[in-house]
């Protein structure tokens, strides 16, 4: 169990963010795989300490074990990586990619290098598998096990009813969450089950094993080296938190035995915050000419103008969207956003990582708002959410500025380092919410006393193909006249993009109050500079309907 030795070894913003460059620990630089499939070292068996040569695996392969130096980090920490995203089956349920775990696997390479031992077994130059194993010392326990030290009468394991909090609190992507709060519930407890008095701890962290090499018995010396490395060092207790069937009949034949287990279906989490609480879309397919379609749109949904003529002649039809196209909006969004969104675009934010935010935002427009899409024939081309907001939700919605404050002021703070370790996401996308976070709470104290709604345009997507049509403005008055309908007057729109900006100028939308991106920083520095659109600022903008 590498990754919570690699949390401890983190200084506490580096434990909230592998969030940029910036992160204080160096990246790994990662090794080329060759074409078979493998990580290759030129003689291996020159630089490290070797501990045993030529070892016959079950089907008669020489293995060569070598212990890893500090030239070894990079190809090591890609290795492992990789393997863990693929066979460790908690990372593999969420799909978990090997650089999403380089976060964690760097700094814990780093720490093993030079507290621990890390055992690497060769087949002639191929890198076949490794073993990560830390020594831990008695002046360490108070933090290792957060005071439940060794020597408790009666221990008991404590499991929580739910870890939505914990899990909101971890800094990297979400699968890496969910295995890094598993961990954070299990390793710490290991201590008040010791026995009072031992000096040292030994912890098997991971071992890591090509696939072709599983059933070599490959682990076997490795366990063999640890254990001996373990009593030189006079630690005599050692662990291993084992979280898949093959690592607990590995243990438990070489004597381990059991001290408490995590059910797993006792290991539960509300989802939490956007990515919480919300049903997973099934994608849809994108078409070999890069749209989304739908047979027939115009039989489900209302049909709000048909036949359009856009800018260059083309037949465009407007349709509210119904939930059935749940899983069309949210993926073809999603992409979209991703795509041309110049502040998520900025940090190469993935459609997939949207999902978390767009999905629930879906959701809630279809069954509070409206979702208006734009169809050429069968072809998804545009679509526009909005939301309607009464006065019975402005306490929450605008964290108790209300409406009717004499002489509002747009707060924005030195730095915003707080609230994006707090976020829950992936760091481009908990850098966008930080910045939405800094926004939108504020608008309430800006707007006029008595208002019983307030509209949002939450965000208009439109396929590159169709940007210049002026569809984007069709879908405004739709809105527009939606927003009338429900007795709403006053509408926002927060402007992260030079083009939206533009647009809203002419529609008559007015700014309320501007944040610089110059000014929204995390750590000291800007989170948006030189963005692709040339934006410069986020403008929040009202218009009020007549």
């Amino acid at each position: 169990m590498l990754y919570r030795l690699a949390r401890r070894g983190i200084p506490p913003l580096i434990q909230k963010a592998k969030a940029s460059a910036d992160v204080n620990y160096n990246p790994i630089k990662r090794v080329p795989k060759c074409d078979d499939g493998f990580y290759r070292k030129a003689n291996p068996l020159v630089d490290g300490t070797v501990l045993l040569r030529k070892f016959k695996s079950k089907t008669g392969r020489e293995i060569d074990y070598v212990l890893a130096t500090p030239e070894d980090r990079n190809l090591v920490a890609t290795f492992s990586s990789e393997i863990y995203a693929k066979y460790n089956s908690c990372c593999a349920h969420y799909k978990v990619k090997p650089e999403e775990l380089d976060g964690l696997n760097a700094p814990a390479t780093d720490q093993m290098l030079e507290n621990g031992k890390i055992y690497c077994a060769y087949d002639g130059d191929k890198l076949i598998g490794c073993s990560y194993n830390s020594f831990n010392y008695e002046d360490k326990f108070e933090e290792m096990f957060n005071g439940e030290m060794p020597g408790m009468k009666d221990p008991k394991f404590i499991v929580k009813e739910d870890y939505a909090e914990e899990f909101n609190n971890q800094p990297f992507t979400p699968g890496v969450n969910y295995y890094l709060t598993m961990l954070d519930i299990v390793q710490p407890q290991t201590g008040k089950f010791l026995p009072a008095g031992i000096k040292g701890f030994g912890v098997m962290e991971g071992a890591m094993i090509h696939s072709e090499y599983q059933k070599e018995g490959i682990f076997q010396p490795m366990f063999d080296f640890a254990e001996t490395a373990f009593k030189e060092a006079g630690i005599y207790h050692l662990a291993g938190y084992c979280i898949a069937t093959g690592t607990r009949k590995i243990l438990s034949r070489g004597g381990f035995e059991t001290i408490y287990i995590l059910n797993y279906d006792d290991f539960k989490k509300a989802k939490a915050s956007a990515e919480v609480n919300y049903t997973p879309i099934k994608h849809v397919k994108k078409c070999d000419d890069g749209f989304y379609r739908k047979a027939n749109p115009l039989v489900d949904g209302t049909v709000l103008i048909r036949k359009l003529k856009s800018k260059t002649g083309r037949e465009i039809d407007y349709v509210l969207a119904t939930p059935e196209d749940r899983n069309l909006i949210a993926t073809y969004a999603s992409e979209g956003y991703a795509q041309s969104n110049s502040c998520c675009a900025h940090y190469k934010v993935t459609a997939a990582e949207l999902e978390c935010i767009a999905v629930p935002s879906v959701d809630q427009m279809l069954e509070n708002g409206k979702i208006f899409c734009a169809y050429d024939g069968d072809k998804l081309i545009a679509v526009m959410l909005n939301s309607f907001n009464y006065e019975d939700k402005f306490e929450e919605m605008f964290n108790g500025e209300m409406p009717g404050m004499k002489d509002p002021k747009f707060i924005v703070k030195e730095d915003y380092a707080e609230e994006f370790n707090n976020q829950p996401f992936t760091p481009g996308i908990n850098y966008y919410v930080t910045m939405l976070d800094a926004l939108q709470p504020q608008t309430g104290k800006f707007l006029p006393a008595g208002i019983k709604g307030f509209g949002i345009t939450e965000g208009g997507i439109v396929h590159q193909e169709y940007q210049k049509e002026g569809i984007f403005p069709v879908m405004v008055d739709l809105a527009e006249k939606a927003f009338k309908e429900k007795d709403i007057h006053h509408v926002g729109g927060y402007c992260v993009a030079t083009g939206s900006q533009k647009i809203f100028r002419r529609r008559g939308f007015k700014s309320l109050y501007i944040l610089h991106y110059d000014d929204f920083k995390v750590n000291g520095k800007p989170v948006y500079s030189n963005l692709s659109d040339g934006a410069t600022c986020c403008d929040v903008m009202v218009k009020v309907l007549k």
